[in-house]
């Protein structure tokens, strides 16, 4: 049996832990690519804006306001054939909120045009 228990072996999600961390994870074929956790922030209390990127070895992620992209150490993965999308959910747990947008983007935008993105929060 496959050690995620949802059963889907491929796919990517952006969180908040329980202690207020944001993560984003990459899971390919059962095995993780990336994993990225920030150092503060708190997804469960605050309105924020994500922006997250992706191509095969290069992960990143930023939110609102923030100077910082946080990216993949070293930068390697690949990225999983995911062929189901659930959002505002992750493993029977689900978001207490709005989610206002959401915009998708074909090529890896840059670190900058991440940063961009979560401005004015």
């Amino acid at each position: 049996m496959n050690k995620f228990s949802s059963g889907y072996a491929d796919r990517m999600h952006i969180y908040g832990r329980p202690n207020g961390i944001i993560a984003f994870q990459v899971i390919d074929d059962g095995s993780y690519s990336a994993i990225i956790s920030t150092l503060t922030g708190d997804m469960r209390t605050e309105n924020i804006k994500v922006a997250l990127a992706f191509q095969e070895n290069d992960f990143a992620f930023t939110f609102s306001n923030n100077t910082t992209v946080y990216t993949t150490t070293p930068s390697s993965g690949t990225i999983p054939d995911v062929n189901y999308v659930s959002i505002g959910e992750q493993n029977g747990g689900y978001i207490n909120g709005t989610i206002r947008k959401i915009a998708y983007y074909p090529e890896r935008l840059s670190n900058v045009e991440l940063q961009a993105l979560t401005e004015n929060n």
